[in-house]
């Protein structure tokens, strides 16, 4: 779901929310020059994912392990071992404090792909980063939408329009019969992979 055609053999690409690294793998077997930032805020995953690009001997891959956010600093964060840790939602506690770094002052340059699995916070930092989407190429976004939230997909499509990306909508997950039974994976009643492509 992350192959897209780059404009040269050395793209630069930033993927927020890691996780053990199958994408940047993908990443750097399609386009072996890639230039890569990864950032994965869980301690325990983030050991597994370094593990992997030093085992798999890529280069010219840059991990943080902090939680892509609003603001520097320290955040709550919900671990959920291999599935994928967030910040807690308003029902829930977390169990562990995490870095946090704001995604703007990395995007200042042309990026090829921005991908966005940050489950549930990626309206918030794409509102954070909006002044500099003038950057960005194509956009990979896993939306979230928490089961006892306000939903908020339309802020999120409305984003992408005012700033010249056309979107395309694939179903993650989504409940069967939603008038009969609405299901929830962990804590989510949509999920939804969103491609933003500029037009």
């Amino acid at each position: 779901c992350y192959s897209f055609n780059a404009s040269s053999s050395y793209p630069f690409i930033i993927d927020c929310g890691s996780n053990i690294g199958l994408s940047i793998i993908y990443f750097k077997r399609q386009y072996p020059n890639a230039r890569i930032i990864g950032f994965e805020p869980d301690p325990m995953i983030f050991r597994v994912l370094n593990n992997n690009i030093a085992n798999f001997k890529l280069q010219n891959v840059e991990l943080h392990n902090k939680a892509i956010w609003l603001s520097d600093g320290l955040m709550e964060f919900r671990q959920e071992g291999g599935f994928s840790g967030r910040k807690p939602l308003t029902i829930e506690s977390s169990n562990t404090i995490v870095a946090s770094t704001r995604l703007s002052p990395f995007i200042n340059e042309k990026v090829d792909l921005l991908k966005i699995d940050i489950e549930g916070a990626e309206i918030d930092v794409l509102f954070e980063v909006e002044n500099r989407l003038d950057r960005v190429e194509r956009l990979f976004i896993e939306y979230h939408s928490p089961s006892n939230e306000v939903q908020r997909l339309d802020e999120l499509l409305n984003l992408l329009k005012k700033n010249n990306f056309r979107y395309y909508i694939k179903e993650a997950f989504v409940s069967r019969n939603p008038f009969l039974r609405v299901e929830s994976l962990d804590g989510m009643d949509l999920q939804l992979n969103i491609y933003g492509i500029r037009i």
